[in-house]
């Protein structure tokens, strides 16, 4: 803000503090010890606990311009949710000569439908305008290694998270930006 006047007139929000916590445990489903195994799956588990402020507030003004005042930071800027979230994991890969193929997913149910009020909002309105959704989340990511000599290793990888624009589980009300971004992730690795 402001959306007048250009990039120059922009005002910055910040948000300082811990954000939310995840934790998460997985299981190869096979002993990865068998000498004779060349894939694997690997489940897993985990909770994101609401650790990080979900309602953090800074003085910016309006999107005029106008009325410097103590405001909610926009929800990209929030430490977080205000939600507990449920974690779902899934890794496979597989190993043929000297290349391997791997594949992940993650997804983070967030059951809660909303929680604070979104950016703008004055920290003092007793009726905010428009409220937060608590999103679920996903991370997916797919690719391909190969050996090379002197102890490299090259990687290509294709990567997509986001939030999708309903929850699987709850209420999908309140503020939200629906969404996927995508990735190619070239890599090389000296070990």
């Amino acid at each position: 803000s402001p959306r007048t006047a250009g990039q120059s007139a922009r005002a910055d929000e910040n948000a300082r503090g811990i954000g939310d916590v995840t934790t998460l445990a997985r299981i190869a489903l096979f002993d990865p010890a068998t000498t004779s195994r060349s894939w694997n799956v690997e489940v897993g588990v985990g909770m994101k606990v609401p650790t990080g402020r979900a309602d953090a507030t800074d003085v910016f003004p309006d999107k005029n311009g106008e009325n410097n005042l103590e405001r909610y930071v926009d929800i990209s800027v929030q430490p977080g949710d205000g939600g507990w979230g449920e974690i779902a994991d899934l890794q496979v890969y597989a190993v043929r000569g000297r290349f391997t193929g791997f594949a992940s997913g993650t997804y983070m149910l967030n059951p809660k439908n909303t929680g604070t009020a979104s950016r703008g909002n004055l920290v003092n309105t007793t009726a905010p305008t428009n409220i937060n959704s608590v999103t679920d989340q996903f991370v997916t990511r797919a690719g391909i290694s190969a050996s090379l000599p002197a102890g490299l290793s090259a990687t290509m990888a294709w990567r997509a998270e986001g939030a999708p624009r309903y929850d699987l589980i709850g209420r999908s009300d309140g503020f939200r930006r629906p969404g996927v971004e995508m990735y190619w992730e070239p890599g090389l690795t000296l070990a």
